[in-house]
Order: structure tokens, then C-alpha cells, then sequence
């Protein structure tokens, strides 16, 4: 393996990665279901509240903005903030 073959194998494990975050933070977000039990309900909410804090973040349009470039396609960052928040 050259370099140029795992600096590939690095950039796409870090985009996978990334996109990942992503994708947690929107299930996290859209997580609607009904527990029983306190530390459940708790955990949740808190889930829900840290995903959204994400997704508002700068960081998070940066990121959507940086990955988009990368691989040419746009990363639609506000549409993927509403999508979640449905």
C-alpha cells in the first residue's frame, strides 16, 4: 500500500465516521418513543437535547459544508436540521 492509497483509506473512514455523527444526531432528534422506565425517559430527552445542540451548532454547518465540498455533492445542512426536527 502507498501513501497515496491509505491517505484514500483515511479520508473515507473520517467521512464515514462523520456522516455517522450525523445520522445518530438526526435518529437521536426524531426519537419518539414512550418508556416506562425514568432513567429511559431521561436519557432520551437528554439525547434529543444534545442532538439538536449539533445540529444548531456551527460546527455542524462547517462539517456539512467541508464534507459536501469534498465529495462535490452538497450536504444540505438546514434541510437535514428541519428533517430531524420533525
Amino acid at each position: 500500500m502507498n501513501a497515496d492509497e491509505k491517505l484514500d483509506i483515511e479520508i473515507m473512514f473520517t467521512r464515514s465516521v462523520l456522516c455517522g455523527m450525523i445520522r445518530q444526531a438526526v435518529i437521536d432528534a426524531q426519537n419518539d418513543r414512550e418508556y416506562l422506565s425514568l432513567d429511559n425517559i431521561n436519557g432520551r430527552e437528554n439525547n434529543q437535547r444534545s442532538a439538536m445542540q449539533f445540529l444548531n451548532s456551527e460546527f455542524y454547518r462547517h462539517l456539512c459544508e467541508a464534507l459536501g465540498n469534498a465529495s462535490g455533492i452538497g450536504l444540505p445542512h438546514d434541510r437535514i436540521r428541519l428533517e430531524a426536527m420533525k
